[in-house]
């Protein structure tokens, strides 16, 4: 088989391999970079998904709470004075609680409060703190609560995220109990029913993140360990160094100003990496026009991190570099065999035709030298 064909085989074979190594190396970033889109479309809606499902599981806390408080143990327990009388009856109510929500996330936090802001029963909790609501100087350290036993029978429950002492940001729902077979026949207030979930325990994170991820990111799921989409729940005193940093932004600060109390995702850099971040307002139940001038606006929200997609130009360029590559091979493949053929072969070729002269009876056939 003469040189020529040799080289031409070899290029061809150089050529197939590298147009395999393009469709394969820009396929596979082909898919990335249209899930990378899909994120980056889905991200958009992601901060008014997270409002919305906050809104649910506002409502839901404030229902509990609503129907917690006309729980007939609850009332027995808070209407009796005796210790024995009053646990037993607590101990029924929740239980009666659990099993009203069994299959549903249970709250961190059940408990019955006085009308004095004690709390005299909690779920789970032999001798609870009684001052676990209040401040130093014995006042109630919750407006909520507050306001729930001075008009609870006036107004529904109360349901918001707070910054529960001692245990962080929580989704909180207080109903006030209501006293109705009083002497007089007045309803009075005899105290309150507390129900508070963790929002900033290890399973609320991932919970709220799996509640985006299948409600509006399906086309991350497939990437959620490289490419994960996490809702941090926040408030200034609780916030990491990175957040902090992020809050101080004007754009997301608006969240807490907005009539809708969203902001659009924008470009921040946290630890070298770009992430797209969103940022809400926290709602609350009631709404802000159907509770006093005075009462504490809205200090918590949340931020909706995603890292940002990669583009169509970075997908081109891959592609590109796997062209140049594989016509440098074949440019190294063809000097190689020139070389090899200038060097080596032709020589070859000399020895060859001048043994066959002298076979031929050319006995004065000489070589000449070569090589150093």
């Amino acid at each position: 088989m003469s040189r020529t064909i040799i080289g031409a085989i070899v290029g061809v074979a150089i050529a197939v391999l590298t147009a395999v190594c393009y469709v394969v190396v820009t396929g596979g970033l082909a898919d990335r970079v249209k899930a990378d889109a899909k994120l980056q479309m889905s991200i958009a809606r992601i901060p008014a998904q997270a409002q919305n499902n906050a809104r649910l599981d506002l409502l839901n806390t404030q229902a509990q709470a609503e129907t917690m408080a006309k729980d007939e143990g609850v009332v027995g327990a808070l209407r009796t004075t005796a210790t024995l009388d009053r646990v037993r009856e607590a101990d029924l109510a929740f239980s009666r609680f659990h099993s009203n929500n069994a299959g549903q996330t249970q709250p961190d936090v059940l408990a019955l409060v006085d009308a004095g802001g004690n709390i005299v029963a909690m779920d789970g909790v032999n001798n609870p703190v009684a001052s676990e609501l209040k401040d130093k100087d014995g006042k109630l350290v919750w407006r909520g609560l507050a306001l729930t036993l001075e008009s609870g029978h006036t107004r529904p429950a109360i349901a918001e995220i707070w910054n529960y002492p001692g245990r962080g940001l929580m989704r909180t729902g207080v109903a006030a109990v209501v006293d109705r077979q009083t002497a007089d026949g007045v309803p009075k207030i005899i105290g309150a029913v507390v129900i508070a979930y963790s929002q900033s325990s290890k399973l609320a994170r991932e919970e709220r993140r799996d509640e985006l991820l299948h409600a509006r990111v399906l086309g991350v799921v497939a990437l959620a360990e490289a490419r994960r989409v996490d809702l941090v729940a926040l408030e200034v005193r609780n916030l990491g160094a990175e957040h902090r940093l992020l809050l101080a932004r004007d754009d997301l600060k608006q969240a807490f100003s907005s009539d809708s109390g969203i902001v659009s995702p924008v470009t921040a850099t946290i630890d070298g990496q770009t992430y797209l971040v969103g940022a809400v307002r926290m709602p609350r139940y009631p709404n802000t026009k159907a509770l006093p001038a005075d009462y504490p606006p809205v200090t918590a929200g949340a931020l909706v991190l995603a890292p940002a997609g990669r583009n169509v130009p970075e997908h081109a360029t891959a592609g590109r570099m796997v062209i140049v590559l594989g016509a440098i091979a074949l440019l190294l493949a063809l000097g190689a065999m020139w070389l090899s053929s200038r060097r080596i072969l032709d020589q070859v070729d000399e020895l060859e035709v001048g043994v066959a002269e002298i076979i031929n009876g050319n006995l004065e056939r000489t070589f000449r030298p070569v090589g150093a």
